[in-house]
């Protein structure tokens, strides 16, 4: 009998636990949105005081908005060294953020180890860029972290982040897309990271903006796809870094697309401005090297209307402009021959400066 009551008390016991499971990852699973230190998801009436002014959520629209916020805390976590329990604000993976901003917003350093974290896409949208501004400073992860699509338009955004030893101004996992903006980063690591680990490929475009990234212990622009700028002005600086590090301007498994008569200036340690492809349309190139070449492509550079490519080389290679063919049929060369821009094994090309009217450069 005992037997047997022992044995029911057993078999309850474990109903009850197989009865909370569901509940109990429905719970892990609710979206949240930190800010402030707060849920805004969970809060009554979805609005956070942050020191002048507030942020508030439309759960109808979905839409998270910034009013001359001044947020100063991290989100909740048990890790403190975890960036997604350290950052500003932070949205969970699987849930996707459009930010608004109106006037002045900013992200001082003691508000976390990051400045917005995010595991779905985002759009960081405003009512223009002299009206809608975000200032992120971190003091040690990236200031924009997103591992799907990220857009901002319509907005100014200056990001610092200062430390050498993590992070950086943006990562972008999947497609950055910058409209109408005017976007500046002041990095101690990598400025721009457009890259899912290789992956697969990645988008990058600009469009109608202002860009500059200062960038002084790794790349200024790493990508794996395409990056098109399109009317727009882009200045990359690549400053001295550590042995380990390579200080390319812009560097991508894909292409440079300039048109739109848009100017991108490119200066680094390494060479300037590494890609598979580069073309330029009705639009202006500097490209400047301290060790390698100023601009280097491993499969074709055009240069088409009225165009202006100006490219120094360093003084490992005298090379201003390089193209380096494939090796093999379907064999590319190595990351580290390319990062590098070693031009031994191919058609190294002359050109310190050249203007076309529709011809390639080589």
């Amino acid at each position: 009998m005992k037997v047997k009551r022992k044995l029911s008390g057993l078999l309850l016991c474990g109903a009850l636990c197989t009865g909370l499971m569901p509940l109990t990852a429905l719970a892990e699973e609710t979206p949240a949105i930190w800010i402030q230190g707060v849920n805004i998801l969970a809060d009554e009436d979805h609005r956070v005081d942050c020191g002048d002014g507030f942020a508030s959520y439309d759960t109808d629209s979905g839409v998270l908005t910034l009013n001359n916020a001044a947020i100063t805390k991290p989100s909740a976590g048990q890790d403190p060294s975890d960036i997604k329990n350290n950052s500003a604000i932070v949205c969970d993976y699987g849930t996707d953020l459009t930010l608004h901003l109106v006037g002045t917003n900013t992200i001082p350093e003691e508000a976390g180890l990051a400045g917005i974290f995010t595991g779905g896409d985002i759009t960081v949208t405003g009512d223009g860029k002299d009206s809608s501004s975000l200032k992120i400073a971190t003091p040690r992860e990236f200031s924009f972290y997103c591992d799907g699509d990220m857009t901002i338009e319509n907005v100014t955004m200056d990001m610092d982040s200062p430390n050498t030893m993590n992070g950086g101004g943006i990562h972008c996992g999947t497609v950055l897309s910058i409209r109408n903006s005017s976007v500046t980063i002041e990095s101690g690591k990598s400025g721009i990271q457009s890259s899912s680990g290789y992956q697969w490929e990645t988008e990058a475009s600009v469009e109608n903006s202002y860009l500059k990234v200062t960038s002084a212990g790794a790349e200024g622009f790493f990508g794996t796809g395409d990056v098109t700028v399109t009317g727009s002005e882009v200045e990359l600086y690549a400053q001295a870094g550590t042995a380990e590090d390579y200080n390319n301007a812009l560097y991508t498994d894909g292409a440079l697309i300039l048109t739109g008569s848009s100017k991108l200036t490119a200066s680094s340690v390494d060479s300037a401005v590494l890609v598979a492809n580069l073309a330029v349309q009705d639009s202006e190139l500097t490209a400047t090297s301290e060790k390698y070449d100023g601009v280097y492509a491993w499969e074709s550079i055009r240069v088409s209307g009225e165009s202006q490519v100006t490219a120094q080389g360093g003084t490992a290679y005298a090379a201003g402009i390089a193209r380096v063919p494939v090796l093999e049929a379907g064999k590319r060369r190595t990351a580290a021959e390319r990062r590098l821009g070693d031009p031994g094994h191919g058609n190294a090309a002359h050109s310190a400066s050249r203007q076309s009217a529709g011809l390639p450069v080589l």
